[in-house]
């Protein structure tokens, strides 16, 4: 995640509880069902920005935006399912 070219790292204070609200934000809409929050989410969990780095769950909210067509959520669970992170190793479902 970033804001205005600068990496999650080098946000302020402020800044970062801003994020921690989008966040939260990105959690409703994903569980509302909208593929974009479940992609971003996603990546917030892969990453560990803001929230906890859970890459099980990260696979969790990929293949949700992934059924729906989200061609960068796809991608990222195929790398995932390849590599064996945060679900079983899988190369014929990773391809």
């Amino acid at each position: 995640l970033t804001r205005e070219g600068r990496a999650w790292a080098a946000l302020s204070k402020e800044e970062c509880n801003e994020m921690v609200a989008v966040i939260a934000l990105w959690q409703w809409a994903a569980n509302e069902g909208y593929a974009n929050a479940q992609y971003n989410l996603g990546m917030a969990l892969m990453k560990g920005r803001g929230v906890a780095k859970d890459k099980v769950e990260a696979a969790k909210w990929f293949r949700k935006a992934g059924e729906q067509g989200y061609a960068n959520a796809q991608h990222n669970l195929g790398v995932m399912l390849m590599s064996g992170q945060g679900v079983a190793k899988n190369e014929t479902e990773a391809a």
